[in-house]
Formats: C-alpha cells, structure tokens, sequence
C-alpha cells in the first residue's frame, strides 16, 4: 500500500544516525542528501475514573501525519500489561515500522523495540510504574522538490503511572 515508501534502519536514543534504505538503493549514500523533517506528538493523561468515555478518547486516531494509537487505553490495561498499537501514516495503517517503547526516566536505551505487522500493529508489555515513550519515525522519498532528497516524520506516544496507583 506504500509503494516507494522507504523505512528507516534505527539506532541511537531516538533513532538518528539512521542511513535511510532507499539511499542505498539508489546508490545514493555517499553523495550528501537533504531531509525535511517534522515531528508529531500525543500524550495521554488520565483524569478522574476510568470510563467507556476514557476507552473510546484514548483509543481513536487523532489525524496525523504519522500517528501511534493504543489500541487499548494505557490506563486500563490488565496484569499482563501488554498494550497494542497500531502506527497510521497519512490515515493508512503503517507495516514494517520500527516502534520503540523507551522509560523517559532512563532515555538512553528502549527498553523495547517492535516491527510493526502488515496491519501497522506492535505489541509491548508495559511496566505499571514509570513514565513512557513509544516512539516511530518514518521517511520517503521526495520528488521534485530542489530542497529535499526525503520527508521524514517523527511520532511519539507519551504516558505515566502514579507509582501509589500502580498504573490502574
């Protein structure tokens, strides 16, 4: 469903340092290349109890660019702690994304890291204290634009438990 589209190989705190696939591809790597990029950023805070209404707010796409969104609610997740969530690009579920799960109290290393599905679906087992950050980014190719070789979109999905709630 991408056609031309080009997923980044990650390494580092937030994935910079990357050498995008279609540069290789293209025998392009060793000529110095222009990126445009932006970021997009959600955050989930729970006020008050759980409701249906929390479920439905917390789980919906929102109309990013490119977008994480939790299949369940970060605050009603059950003891196995394990939390989908599907990554959408330009409204289009997104496969073969690099998602990371990384602990913003200890930053330097995720302490997860997930391929989305051909369904743009990654799964990760959430610890129930701490504060989190899932994180993707994504690039294509970009044509005929005399400033810039790639487009690339930075995304993130940041929450927090209380440690006296114990994330419930």
């Amino acid at each position: 469903p991408f056609a031309g589209v080009v997923g980044l190989g990650v390494k580092g705190a937030e994935g910079r340092g990357w050498q995008p696939v279609g540069r290789n591809q293209s025998g392009r790597t060793p000529s110095n290349g222009r990126e445009r990029d932006g970021r997009r950023a959600k955050s989930l805070v729970q006020v008050g109890m759980q409701t249906p209404a929390n479920q439905q707010l917390a789980t919906r796409a929102i109309g990013l660019k490119l977008e994480i969104v939790p299949v369940r609610n970060p605050y009603a997740l059950d003891a196995s702690r394990m939390l989908p969530v599907r990554v959408m690009y330009q409204g289009r579920r997104l496969p073969g994304a690099t998602v990371k799960l990384t602990s913003l109290e200890f930053d330097a290393k995720p302490i997860a890291i997930a391929l989305t599905d051909r369904d743009g679906r990654a799964v990760f087992r959430v610890p129930a204290v701490g504060d989190w950050l899932v994180n993707v980014i994504w690039s294509e190719p970009v044509k005929g634009d005399a400033n810039a070789d790639f487009d690339t979109t930075f995304s993130s999905l940041t929450f927090g438990y209380d440690p006296g709630r114990r994330g419930r």
